[in-house]
């Protein structure tokens, strides 16, 4: 008599739908590993990331100065760095000689501005816009190099979106042709055993992926195998499990 219990109908009848799914997943893990990385790197950016103005001017400029830059639009906060500041700071290591080399009434105020996302993308119109024309007196210092390298990470994000939203059709396009319109009857119990499939192979595929990026010191603290992204694929995998159960033409 054919043996149509549970375990043989999990490891005989779904074996190829086990490694389908565990290698959809493991390709998963590329879309999510590398969104968390660009976003990881983006965030740190705009952490660090300071425009700084160097302004020689009497008070009352300065005073205005001040006042623009606290009701400017994309400014999130700003602090003026006092003569005196920048005196102490070139003072130290130069064993007395900065005495000579520095005065602290000829040096410049300086000003390190926070500014938002929005600015850090398009730094150059925004300052072009709002600070270069203020006073010829006042010089811009920012890193070019990192707000180029964010509008990379920013497109970068939306191409990984983009692309991951299109996967997610064209699979639920898939869930719905094989359910609609493939007359094919399968059993509760292999429906079943296909969800648990998918259950599993999502496990493991992403222990797999969790070993590999700490073998190759990989593992950011970001890197969580219980992660919103990871989550939705684990259901996702397990949806398409319960489908493949169903077409099994492969």
């Amino acid at each position: 008599m054919k043996n149509n219990n549970f375990i043989t109908i999990l490891f005989n009848g779904h074996r190829r739908v086990f490694f389908i799914l565990f290698a959809i997943t493991l390709l998963a893990q590329i879309f999510v590993f590398s969104r968390q990385n660009a976003s990881y790197a983006l965030n740190s950016i705009q952490k660090d990331f300071k425009i700084v103005l160097s302004y020689n001017a009497p008070q009352e400029k300065q005073d205005s100065l001040q006042n623009v830059l606290k009701h400017l639009s994309g400014v999130n906060s700003f602090k003026q760095l006092s003569s005196q500041d920048i005196f102490d700071i070139f003072s130290k290591g130069t064993k007395g000689q900065s005495d000579y080399v520095l005065n602290p009434a000829f040096v410049p105020a300086l000003y390190e501005v926070e500014v938002s996302e929005q600015v850090l993308l398009n730094t150059e119109t925004w300052l072009k816009n709002n600070l270069y024309n203020f006073d010829e007196n006042l010089e811009v210092y920012y890193k070019t190099q990192e707000s180029k390298l964010c509008v990379y990470l920013k497109a970068f994000i939306k191409y990984i979106d983009i692309l991951a939203i299109l996967v997610v059709l064209m699979f639920i396009s898939f869930g719905f042709f094989v359910e609609a319109y493939y007359i094919k009857i399968s059993t509760a119990k292999e429906r079943f055993c296909g969800i648990l499939c998918g259950l599993i192979a999502s496990f493991l595929a992403l222990l797999t992926s969790h070993i590999l990026l700490t073998y190759l010191s990989l593992n950011l603290p970001f890197e969580n195998i219980f992660s919103k992204e990871q989550l939705i694929i684990v259901f996702l995998v397990m949806l398409l499990g319960g489908t493949l159960s169903k077409w099994k033409r492969f």
